[in-house]
C-alpha cells in the first residue's frame, strides 16, 4: 500500500495520493498565484502577504522547494503583467 505524496498518510492499493489531498494542494497553488497577482497593487497588506503565502502553503501540503518555484512563478507572471502595456509608473 502506498503512502499519499501530500498527506503521507496510507493512499490506498496502487495509489500514490488521495484525490482530496490532490486538490487541496491544487487550490493552495492557485491561491497563491492570485496573491501574488493581486496583492501588490490592491493591498495596503502587503508586509503580511508572506505570512499567508506561508499558512496557505502549510495547509496545502506544499514543501519548502515546490513553494520557491511557485513564488518565482508568481513574480515572473507579475512583471510579465505589468510590463505588457508599456506603460511604467511610480
Amino acid at each position: 500500500m502506498g503512502d499519499c505524496r501530500y498527506c503521507h498518510n496510507p493512499a490506498g492499493f496502487l495509489r500514490s495520493q488521495h484525490p482530496e489531498c490532490r486538490q487541496k494542494h491544487e487550490n493552495g497553488v492557485s491561491s497563491i498565484l492570485d496573491a501574488i497577482d493581486r496583492e501588490p497593487t490592491e493591498s495596503s497588506n502587503l508586509p503580511e502577504l508572506p505570512v499567508r503565502m506561508a499558512n496557505i502553503a502549510k495547509e496545502s501540503f506544499i514543501s519548502e522547494d515546490e513553494r520557491a518555484t511557485i513564488y518565482l512563478k508568481g513574480w515572473s507572471n507579475g512583471v510579465d503583467k505589468v510590463l505588457e502595456d508599456g506603460v511604467l509608473t511610480d
